[in-house]
């Protein structure tokens, strides 16, 4: 006759917890240059709409090492249709 104990597996430790996942980290955005002359420097930062298809965000980030007057700044993109089917 056999014994219980003897078919079956040793007693294991319980498996310690896992650590919490990381929350996921937002994409580092890319910086272009527009400008950077006479102590005025612009920075152009393009971020897609997850919302909306096609749709482009850009944040304009002026900065300076001096006091700024008098600035216009401009800014010319091509008009574009979309077609839904």
């Amino acid at each position: 006759m056999v014994s219980p104990s003897a078919t079956s597996p040793p007693p294991q430790a319980p498996a310690p917890k896992a650590a919490p996942a990381p929350a996921p980290q937002q994409p580092q955005l890319q910086s272009y240059p527009a400008y950077e002359k006479n102590g005025l420097k612009i920075t152009l930062t393009p971020k897609t709409s997850p919302a909306q298809a096609g749709v482009v965000q850009i944040l304009a980030r002026f900065t300076s090492t001096q006091s700024v007057e008098n600035v216009n700044f401009q800014v010319a993109v091509p008009k574009v249709s979309y077609r839904t089917f």
